[in-house]
């Protein structure tokens, strides 16, 4: 959890770098188009931002960091419609999860909820659409719009038979992971299951689609993980400074600890496609 708070909040920091915050645009609600707000919006964010990345960073107050990094993005987000993706929102939302996940909540209840809500959505979002029912919708992105070659000769061969069976084929996966998310026992194969999902996507797709996506999902994922929850535990007085910034693992036999360390090189990778 600990090391998801922080890649989330190191990606934001890195996009925030080169625009930083600014003033409502079409917000949300519309007391924020106020003049006085307006002119101080970026400066308080900034700082609600800028303290929770310290806090995050050096281990001082983890979840209370991760708190004022999820809440200035979510305020950034609230005040634009223009900002707004789903994407974004469910970034924003995953800091303060983890923020709210406390030390003796093992099985990650709010988070798995989220990222549950986030594939029933996905699927029932599909099930009411009947371009999805008759394959419509995926022929019209798989031939129109990404223009892959090798799916018109599958549709030419198989006819709406083969984007009928994908659309359904996404639908009831999108359910299953839905379903097993809940079940704590069932984590390592809801994991591998979403990656060769996402993956999935990727390569029918030639990388057109879920780069974004798999990124963030990739974060989530590492917060199912075994290991502790919520805060750190106490570092000994003699562990040096840079083991604590990069949440390093305490031995050579915590392998554990090095698989899920591993994954920052993988994380990097994706963020500068």
């Amino acid at each position: 959890m600990l090391l998801a708070a922080k890649l989330l909040a190191f990606h934001a920091l890195w996009l925030r770098k080169r625009t930083g915050f600014e003033p409502p645009f079409l917000p949300f609600f519309p007391s924020l188009d106020h003049p006085a707000v307006v002119a101080l919006w970026p400066w308080l964010l900034g700082i609600v931002f800028g303290a929770g990345i310290v806090l995050l960073a050096f281990n001082l107050a983890p979840r209370l960091g991760a708190a004022g990094v999820g809440s200035a993005l979510l305020l950034d987000l609230l005040a634009s419609r223009i900002r707004y993706s789903n994407n974004t929102l469910f970034f924003d939302l995953l800091l303060l999860i983890i923020a709210l996940s406390g030390p003796h909540d093992v099985r990650r209840v709010g988070l798995r909820a989220q990222i549950a809500l986030l594939y029933a959505g996905a699927a029932i979002n599909k099930l009411f659409l009947p371009d999805w029912h008759s394959g419509q919708f995926f022929r019209f992105w798989s031939h129109d719009v990404l223009q892959l070659e090798w799916f018109a000769t599958l549709d030419q061969k198989w006819g709406a038979g083969f984007s009928i069976g994908m659309s359904w084929l996404t639908i009831v996966f999108e359910l299953v992971l839905a379903v097993l998310v809940c079940r704590p026992r069932y984590t390592r194969l809801f994991v591998a299951l979403a990656l060769a999902f996402h993956v999935g996507i990727l390569f029918y797709t030639g990388g057109v689609f879920s780069w974004i996506f798999l990124r963030v999902m990739l974060v989530a994922y590492l917060g199912l993980l075994d290991g502790p929850v919520g805060a750190p535990a106490v570092a000994s007085a003699g562990t040096p400074f840079w083991r604590l910034l990069l949440a390093w693992p305490e031995s050579e036999r915590d392998w554990r600890g090095w698989l899920v360390w591993a994954c920052f090189p993988v994380w990097w990778f994706l963020r500068f496609r």
